[in-house]
């Protein structure tokens, strides 16, 4: 069987949980880097222009949500979602969180980093005292555990992960974003980067970003 192929933009934190995913359930795949600027060949690929896309042999599918579901459902190796109804739901509550509420300040950040929109101090500072609440909220919720449900790592900790690694970069790949040549790392890291200790939310990025199979070739690239 040929190996999947993951379509992605690799800064988007949709395309970073299925790879953290993939990797975590050593699944090989094979990545196809979609053009931010034409779509053309996304939409051929796998029928839309949005990403993550993930393609394989008698099937395409889009959106992270689900492709995290069809991985976890199909393919052998630990599980990210939980059999457990009542944890399943706590598991699905930090997904929407981190889809829909964590970091919503950050779409005009995002802007401003592509040279989108002008600067404006008030729209960094109120971005800035959400990172440190929505970091705060993890930080008390990882008192005394690991994982954000349950015993061992789940879909809640991955979509936390992939979302929060825009400001708070654990230090083993810090070095490695910032030579990546994303252009808006630096601008996040000036402007945005967690200040904050917060050990247990660092600790978390490290043990779920450690199944990223790029973030972990950058580092390696960047030692």
């Amino acid at each position: 069987m040929k190996p999947l192929v993951l379509h992605e933009l690799p800064p988007s934190p949709n395309c970073t949980k299925v790879r953290i995913a993939l990797g975590y359930k050593g699944i090989p795949f094979e990545s196809k880097q979609v053009d931010g600027q034409d779509r053309t060949q996304a939409i051929a690929d796998y029928g839309v222009g949005l990403t993550p896309g993930l393609t394989g042999e008698g099937f395409r599918m889009y959106d992270s949500h689900s492709i995290l579901r069809y991985l976890d459902l199909n393919f052998e190796g630990p599980r990210l979602l939980p059999t457990d109804v009542d944890q399943l739901r706590v598991v699905e509550q930090w997904e929407r969180w981190a889809r829909s509420e964590a970091l919503a300040g950050l779409g005009g950040v995002w802007a401003m980093a592509f040279g989108r929109q002008d600067f404006d101090q008030a729209a960094l500072d109120a971005a800035r005292a959400q990172i440190t609440a929505d970091t705060q909220k993890l930080e008390d919720e990882l008192e005394g555990r690991e994982w954000l449900v349950g015993d061992a790592m789940t879909a809640a900790d991955v979509c936390v992960a992939a979302r929060l690694v825009l400001v708070i970069p654990p230090a083993s790949i810090q070095a490695a974003v910032e030579g990546s040549g994303f252009p808006f790392w630096p601008f996040y890291f000036e402007h945005c980067a967690v200040q904050e200790a917060r050990p247990r939310t660092r600790a978390l990025l490290e043990r779920v970003l450690a199944h990223d199979p790029l973030m972990q070739t950058l580092a390696q690239a960047a030692a």
